[in-house]
């Protein structure tokens, strides 16, 4: 004869800590409760766990942070025609005073950091590269030469 637990009845279980009636624990996966040892092993795994994860994070923000850097000098140089866009940590700047609370560069802030870089470390904006003036040396004009008569005619006595 099986007894229905009173549901009146507020006293627990010493042994498990649940009212009376309560099923068992049962393991994660649905199964029966494993039997883990003691504590300290149980602790230790996790703390293991813990330690493995927070050095997959810092790995992590390490390659960001190398990332956002990189495009950081490229548009620099590209943008803002910096000679040495690495200049900018040598000046002091980091990461976040260059970018949005998203991670994404600014570009005022990055013009900002750019200029004072420039200034403070003594750099120059890369100079414009000069063309050539096709109307300076060409000597394309036919009838001008027509005209002179080339060095036969420099050349002869009179």
């Amino acid at each position: 004869m099986t007894t229905t637990p009173d549901p009146t009845d507020t006293t627990t279980n010493p042994d498990t800590g649940q009212p009376p009636g309560a099923d068992a624990p049962t393991a994660p996966g649905g199964g029966e409760p494993e039997d883990k040892g003691t504590d300290g092993s149980e602790a230790a795994k996790y703390r293991r766990r813990l330690r493995d994860t927070e050095g997959e994070r810092d790995t992590l923000t390490a390659t960001v942070e190398r990332l956002q850097r990189k495009l950081i000098e490229d548009e620099a140089g590209r943008v803002h025609k910096m000679v040495k866009p690495a200049a900018l940590w040598a000046a002091g700047t980091t990461v976040a005073d260059v970018t949005t609370d998203t991670g994404d560069i600014d570009p005022d802030k990055l013009a900002a950091a750019a200029a004072a870089a420039t200034e403070s470390l003594g750099l120059s904006v890369k100079p414009r590269t000069p063309r050539a003036d096709p109307s300076q040396g060409g000597g394309r004009n036919t009838d001008n030469r027509a005209s002179r008569g080339g060095w036969a005619e420099a050349l002869r006595r009179n």
